[in-house]
């Protein structure tokens, strides 16, 4: 009998072993495999390939290889293979077992996923207005930050870097200002937790599988009361199951500044030459250090300014299995300042686990942790900046000693203000911003039902930054100690959210699709923070608090809470007609109490035209869809307790004692409510032959309840009231198009470009409509304008002795010569006012009317150049750093717009808008000092060679990449100085949000840095 069972077996084993490749119709499997490259020959991992009409589906490895059981059970068995951003394709399986796939990019990426909030969809499913950049675009790039990702690439995004220090953040508007007083800043999303632009900032890009832009109120509204300036989604890569895979990035090179965005700053002659002209036109003996020159000429920019090297390594490890996957990665920026002494430094690490407990429950986990360090040597200061040290100090100074030591520029006789040597300000000065995150995040997805789950998570967002100023004796100058002082300041957030979400999809009859989102969030943010300092050290060695004399401390403690339910809807018919709706409600400790909860609620719909049956003969069109959406979203970035009415403490003597007591601060709002955008969209999606993609883009924004101090009676023993009084309006148009011009196997070029152009203007101001000013008047808002205008004196020329002799040409009350400016006597009263009277007038604003960026990519063979270019138009800037350089009195250096073309007699009058040597014009604010702020910059140019896999694993790598690359190449302006884009501090309307004025700069600024980087990555 075993014999028997024995050959029976034997006989069913070969009967299996010679049916294992059967012919169609037998129930039995062979085996598929194969390898999938894109375009350039490269491997393409983590492509996903399907057998059609079943679940069965593998991933690529790390060579771009599967293998895949195909059940032979039809007659014509298909594998579909798909990946992120490629076209999809299918291969009828039929008679092979081995197959070479080539994916093409799609330049329709309708298959793409977006993040949206709370979910994710179809890119082809959209209603809303929605921008993305791939993990992809930004490996083309060795950008440093999500910023520099954006900058150029998204239609609607303004990404204005202020200040070009290392570690500063870029700031980001969406589709332009919409508020007066309030923050401007969008939301900004994390792997699904809502925070802030400086976690953004601190995430490695090399993490970044998706940035996603949320533009329209059908998007953001998801959001409510913070959805009013945009979303920004950023989405981290994870672990893919069956690929285990370690990614290796490294990066050095070195920045470097433009000498073409340098202020043109005098030498010694002509430095020399200019104030000899002032005191001969003055009637003045000229100086003796005029007369006792000994032919310095000290360029102080290139003292400062240094080649600045850097270097960035990352690492990620990350693979998985059918029940757990896993993504560990580390990453170190070390980046230097191109001035001296200052840079940058990040450390950045990452951990995102899955694991499926079972077929219905999935545990996740997300840690992000970062350390930055900004190390700064100078105060942001108009006279004690390095760039602004470097800027006025006089050439004919020397700048050092015979002993080589750093001179002091106040020992000369020269300067009637004190300032000190950018050598020793650098050498003296040491600031420190340290800053430490952990973004952490845990959720529980449960499948209750078929289509049917529910998740719910628990984050917290940790913030510890360290501020420290430590300054060395020896300074002399504006913002700057006179004897050794030590600043310390720690503050601490704590933002805890915990999200719980329902989840449901079913598609009826084939045709109808639905998508329900229900869900609550609770949200807690504490802040505290302490500080001390203290002055007059025994030694520059004694550098804590209790070594110091005049010692004082602080302390303070803040926080908010908000409360949300929010419900979203998704249907669609047979793919051609799209509804989104979505409402949010949310209820916030910010507001008052009359006030606590605001409504936000959004309707989209969208038409898929080329799903029509009418269309399928119009071959030219892959795809079209009309897009309208309609919804308020709000902004509650307000002060925690502004609602409230509040004390504020006082110092005040009591007999021989020093006593603290309390006086009124604010009297509170309980009406205080938020500031509400109501949206409108219109959009136009087209794909075209397969080779164009355009998107268009009609929006118009209200914005209303816009927060504003107003005036009350001193009586009441306050300077003002918080109240939702202002209005205003902005639109504009978006076009983004993108283009595969050639498209062959060893040769390909792309083309893309986006255009945005916005318009602004103010509706209701207050319950007079009067106009409110900052920085003495110098900008100005007004009913009917956009915000923050320049208001200054406008120039018509240059006065000559017949205007000086001619009784109908006004004059200004100092006393007029030839060569003097000439400005409109806008009131006609024979008088010249200062810019803040009557004669001041609205000589243009900084928000740019055009924003546009252009992109290529030429690819032969393996070899890869990709170039980005970026720019804005439109703007004008009144640039305060040449009303301090106007301020002559103080001999302190000035740029050449002061001597090329001046005037110098009558006979010699120059260019006809350049004055004359000591002018008679200090300390006024006029159109000469407007700049238009337009520029076209090169962003990046790369070229990058990708191995072929033969090499590449002879070196025991995959997917070896090399590149050379240059940002920040070359900025085509008319603008004098180094940034067009950066903007004082301090001095605007806005009571919540940065403080940067928007019209007016000053310091003197460093250029943007040209950045040159090699880098390789490779994968094993």
């Amino acid at each position: 009998m075993r014999r028997l069972l024995a050959i029976l077996l034997s006989l069913a084993m070969s009967f299996l072993s010679a049916n294992a490749n059967a012919d169609p119709g037998n129930n039995y499997f062979k085996k598929i495999t194969g390898k999938v490259f894109n375009s350039d020959g490269s491997p393409l991992s983590g492509a996903t390939v399907n057998i059609k009409g079943t679940t069965t589906s593998v991933t690529t490895d790390a060579t771009g290889a599967f293998s895949i059981d195909l059940p032979d059970n039809s007659p014509n068995p298909t594998l579909v293979i798909s990946a992120v951003g490629y076209g999809t394709r299918e291969v009828s399986a039929k008679n092979t077992t081995h197959f070479d796939i080539v994916l093409d990019v799609d330049i329709k990426k309708l298959s793409d996923v977006v993040v949206v909030g709370y979910g994710t969809r179809q890119r082809k499913d959209l209603t809303g207005s929605i921008a993305s950049v791939s993990a992809a675009q930004i490996e083309q790039r060795p950008v440093s930050s999500y910023e520099d990702a954006l900058a150029g690439t998204v239609p609607g995004i303004d990404v204005a870097p202020r200040s070009a220090k290392p570690g500063n953040i870029s700031e980001i508007t969406i589709r332009g200002i919409g508020t007066i007083s309030g923050d401007r800043e969008p939301l900004f999303v994390i792997d699904g937790f809502p925070t802030d632009a400086n976690n953004a900032a601190a995430i490695n890009p090399a993490n970044i599988l998706s940035i996603d832009v949320l533009k329209d109120a059908s998007s953001t509204a998801i959001y409510g009361s913070r959805g009013a300036n945009g979303v920004v989604i950023i989405t981290t890569k994870s672990g893919k199951s069956g690929l285990s895979k370690v990614d290796v990035s490294l990066k050095t090179g070195f920045a470097k500044a433009n000498k073409h965005d340098f202020y043109k700053t005098l030498n010694g002659a002509e430095y020399t030459e200019w104030y000899k002209e002032k005191a001969q036109f003055n009637g003045d003996p000229i100086p003796s250090w005029i007369t006792n020159w000994d032919g310095t000429s000290t360029n102080w920019q290139d003292l400062i300014y240094r080649t600045a090297p850097f270097r960035d390594y990352n690492l990620t490890v990350s693979g998985g299995s059918d029940k757990l996957s896993y993504m560990f990665s580390g990453g170190f920026l070390n980046q230097d300042d191109i001035l001296l002494n200052a840079g940058y430094d990040l450390y950045s690490a990452r951990i995102k686990m899955d694991y499926h407990a079972s077929k219905k429950i999935t545990i996740g986990i997300n840690l992000a942790p970062s350390f930055t360090v900004q190390r700064l040597s100078a105060p942001e200061d108009d006279f004690s900046a390095l760039a602004g040290a470097a800027l006025l100090l006089p050439p004919i100074i020397p700048a050092y000693n015979k002993d080589g030591t750093p001179s002091d520029p106040n020992s000369f006789g020269i300067l009637n203000k004190a300032m000190a040597n950018p050598l020793t300000i650098a050498a003296n000065y040491h600031q420190s911003n340290k800053n430490f995150y952990l973004l952490s995040n845990a959720y529980v997805q449960v499948d209750i039902l078929k289509g049917l789950s529910f998740k719910s998570s628990i984050g917290a967002d940790l913030t510890d930054a360290n501020y420290r100023l430590f300054q060395a004796q020896g300074l002399n100058g504006q913002a700057l100690y006179p004897v050794t002082a030590l600043e310390l300041s720690n503050t601490r957030t704590l933002n805890w959210l915990n999200e719980n979400t329902l989840n449901y999809k079913k598609t009826f009859a084939e045709d109808h699709k639905l998508e329900l989102l229900a869900g609550y969030t609770v949200q807690k943010v504490d802040f505290t923070q302490t500080g001390a300092n203290a002055n007059t050290f025994s030694s520059n060695l004694a550098q804590t608090i209790g070594f110091g004399a005049n010692q004082s401390a602080y302390s303070g403690a803040t926080g908010n809470t908000l409360l949300s339910y929010l419900a979203r809807a998704n249907y669609s018919y047979k793919d051609r007609y799209l509804l989104t709706a979505t409402i949010r409600r949310d209820g916030s400790s910010r507001f008052g109490a009359n006030k606590l909860w605001g409504v936000f609620p959004s309707v989209a719909a969208a038409w898929n035209l080329s799903n029509e049956d009418f269309m399928s003969s119009v071959r030219a069109i892959d795809h079209a869809k009309i897009r309208a959406s309609y919804g308020i979203s709000g902004s509650n970035f307000i002060g925690d307790f502004t609602s409230k009415s509040s004390l504020v403490s006082i110092n005040h003597s009591f007999g021989a004692n020093n006593v603290v007591g309390y006086v009124n601060g604010d009297p509170g709002n309980p009406n205080l409510s938020w500031e509400k955008s109501k949206q409108l969209d219109l959009g136009l999606d087209l794909g075209l032959c397969n080779r164009v993609s355009a998107t268009f883009d009609y929006f118009s924004n209200t914005s209303d309840g816009l927060l504003l101090n107003v005036n009350v009676p001193t009586s009441t023993g306050y300077s003002g009231d918080l109240e939702n009084i202002g209005s205003m309006r902005k639109w504009g148009l978006e076009l983004s198009a993108n283009a595969n011009i050639i498209k062959k196997k060893d040769f390909g070029w792309d083309i893309g470009f986006n255009v945005t152009h916005l318009r602004q203007k103010v509706l209701k101001l207050g319950p007079t409509g009067a106009p409110l000013y900052q920085f003495f008047a110098v900008l100005e808002t007004r009913i009917g304008g956009p915000l923050e205008q320049e208001h200054a004196l406008q120039q018509t020329g240059i006065l000559s002795q017949a205007d000086i002799n001619n009784p109908k040409v006004a004059k200004k009350a100092v006393g007029d010569k030839a060569g003097d400016y000439k400005f409109l006597d806008a009131n006609n009263d024979g008088f010249i006012d200062a810019f803040n009277g009557n004669d001041g007038v609205l000589v243009g604003d900084n928000n740019p009317r055009w924003l546009y960026g252009i992109n290529t990519s030429l690819r032969y063979k393996n070899f890869r150049l990709t170039a980005l270019l970026q720019g804005q138009q439109g703007a004008k800037m009144l640039d305060f750093v040449y009303q301090i350089m106007s301020l002559h009195t103080y001999n302190t250096n000035m740029d050449h717009f002061f001597y090329d073309g001046r005037y110098i007699s009558e006979s010699n009058p120059g260019n006809g808008h350049t004055p004359r040597a000591g002018y008679n014009d200090v300390g006024a604010v006029s159109s000469w000092e407007v700049q238009k702020t337009d520029y076209l910059r090169i962003r990046n140019i790369n070229l990058s060679y990708t191995f072929p896999t033969d090499l590449s694993r002879k070196l025991l790598v995959n997917d070896l990449r090399a590149y050379v690359s240059v940002e920040n190449l070359y900025t085509f302006k008319q603008y004098r100085g180094g940034n067009p884009q950066a903007v004082r501090n301090g001095f605007d309307t806005q009571i919540f949000g940065d403080h940067k004025t928007l019209g007016l700069n000053s310091v003197a600024t460093a250029p943007l840095p040209r950045i040159f980087t090699l880098g390789i990555n490779f994968s094993f």
